[in-house]
Parts: C-alpha cells; sequence; structure tokens
C-alpha cells in the first residue's frame, strides 16, 4: 500500500491497520480485542482542497484485500 501511494503520488502515506489475531481461552468465551477490521490510508497534501480524495481513495480499493474496509484521510501539510 504504502509503495503505490508512494509511487502514484511521491508523497509518503500513513497507513493504519487492524490486522491482527485474536482468541479465547474458553471455548464459548468472548474474543478478545478489536472485531471490526479496517484500513486507514492518510496522506499529508500541501492543498487539501485541491487534492483528487478519489483517486487516492480507487487505489487503495485496487490494492488492498477485497474484504476489508478502508477509509482515506487527507490532511494538510507544509511544502518541503
Amino acid at each position: 500500500m504504502r509503495a503505490a501511494v508512494g509511487a502514484l503520488f511521491d508523497l509518503p502515506a500513513e497507513i493504519a491497520e487492524s490486522g491482527g489475531a485474536a482468541w479465547s481461552t474458553e471455548p464459548v468465551g468472548n474474543l478478545p480485542g478489536y472485531d471490526r477490521t479496517e484500513l486507514v490510508v492518510r496522506l499529508g497534501v500541501i492543498d487539501p482542497d485541491a487534492f483528487d480524495v478519489r483517486r487516492l481513495d480507487a487505489l487503495v480499493a485496487m490494492v488492498k484485500p477485497a474484504h476489508i474496509p478502508h477509509r482515506v484521510e487527507v490532511f494538510g501539510r507544509d511544502a518541503d
């Protein structure tokens, strides 16, 4: 994901995902942890209002596993 975003936008992405495994020591016990799967891709850009968020969203949808819901966030950053 990070490489794909970097290749298309030439910017480093922040990626957070809830992947992992959980189990219970009880046969019918509740599983520990957070059961909602989610992928969040954040990208800092100089002008968030002019940035095409749909393009980032489409890229993430193409390269992530299909069963994982995702969202993208774009935020302002200073010019280098």
